[in-house]
């Protein structure tokens, strides 16, 4: 079963669902509810919140770790994609611990100029994740800190095609 859609109000039939794959995409979703799908939380293994350009992490009613807040909920996902949003600050604690996520998509294909930070050790707290996707020419080397990859596993594919970054960051060797 897909969700194509969200429910702010926690009591609402939708939450009782037991969801394996969320797909909140192409919608006009400006804030997530903490409670919504709070019945799938153990049941979802794959997230995804993309293309919803009325999606910010900043502002007036938005904290800079609601986003992240909601995707950290789902103890038993899998995957998260997290692309074309208005995302602009991506903090230290912003994922984890997510102990089974294996892949994870973060990224603006068309504005570059919303995204500003990814703050250090981003990635440290995701034990099993072999696939990181962070391609698009939002990304340079300013807008990193110098230990953002720090604590990611040795064995991990990381893609950053399409990127504007000039130097790569501490953490790969």
């Amino acid at each position: 079963m897909l969700i194509s859609t969200c429910s702010t109000n926690p009591n609402s039939e939708i939450n009782s669902l037991p969801v394996p794959n969320i797909s909140l995409c192409n919608e006009n979703v400006q804030h997530l509810h903490p409670d919504a799908f709070e019945a799938t939380l153990e049941t979802t293994t794959i997230l995804a919140i993309r293309s919803n350009v009325m999606l910010t992490n900043e502002g007036p009613g938005h904290t800079l770790c609601d986003v992240f807040n909601f995707g950290n909920k789902f103890k038993n996902q899998e995957e998260l994609f997290l692309r074309n949003n208005r995302i602009t600050l991506f903090p230290e604690n912003a994922l984890g611990p997510i102990n089974n996520l294996v892949y994870f998509s973060f990224g603006d294909d068309s504005n570059t100029e919303v995204f500003q930070r990814m703050e250090s050790k981003v990635f440290s707290k995701l034990p099993k994740l072999q696939s990181l996707d962070i391609s698009g020419p939002f990304l340079t080397s300013e807008k990193l800190a110098p230990d953002t990859f720090e604590g990611i596993a040795r064995d991990i594919h990381v893609n950053l095609r399409g990127n504007r970054m000039t130097q790569l960051v501490a953490g790969f060797e």
